[in-house]
């Protein structure tokens, strides 16, 4: 049996902060490495970094499947939560027109959408979710994709990549499109 004593996380984006990515549980066990993306905090600015629409991976399909399961998600919980009502409008929003404060409230708004049965732990996840931090300069991206697909077969470390069963944007599906790694 391998055993990993460091692990390294890297939020989702683009341009949202490490922050909660704080586990203690695991942080106690494990010397963690939360990365801090180029954009985001302390890091500095790009002029350009690629936005998940000029991704090659998040083509017309990604987006198509995204919008659909965030609608039957709205569905299922818009009767005992009505803010979700907004939640397809916020998925959709432009934020490349928006500052770090608006990017940061259109994340917080949909962090639900993001863990399974966020109201039945709420008050577990309330932290994470006021700590949720994104950055607007992202979400600006201009130029060529920044594609390293196929230097991921050359990385030699174990990797785990873990996607929520119910994940609206990047569950099961996605994590198993990831090149196949030595």
């Amino acid at each position: 049996m391998i055993t990993y004593r460091v692990r390294i996380a890297h939020p989702g984006g683009p341009g949202i902060g490490w922050e909660y990515l704080r586990m203690p549980g695991l942080e106690r066990h494990l010397a963690m490495v939360c990365v801090e993306p180029v954009g985001t905090g302390d890091s500095g600015r790009l002029a350009a970094l690629v936005l998940y629409d000029t991704s090659p991976v998040a083509d017309e399909q990604f987006w198509s499947a995204a919008v659909a399961a965030m609608e039957r998600f709205v569905k299922d919980h818009v009767n005992d939560h009505p803010e979700v009502a907004g939640y397809v409008a916020a998925l959709t929003t432009r934020l490349d027109r928006l500052d770090d404060e608006g990017t940061t409230a259109v994340l917080q708004t949909m962090m639900p959408a993001h863990l399974f049965d966020y109201w039945g732990r709420e008050e577990e996840f309330a932290p994470a979710r006021q700590s949720l931090r994104m950055y607007a300069a992202p979400t600006r991206g201009q130029g060529a994709p920044f594609d390293i697909r196929d230097e991921l077969p050359g990385i030699t470390t174990p990797a785990l990549v873990l996607a929520g069963e119910q994940d609206f944007i990047c569950g099961p599906r996605w994590a198993r499109r990831r090149p196949r790694i030595s």
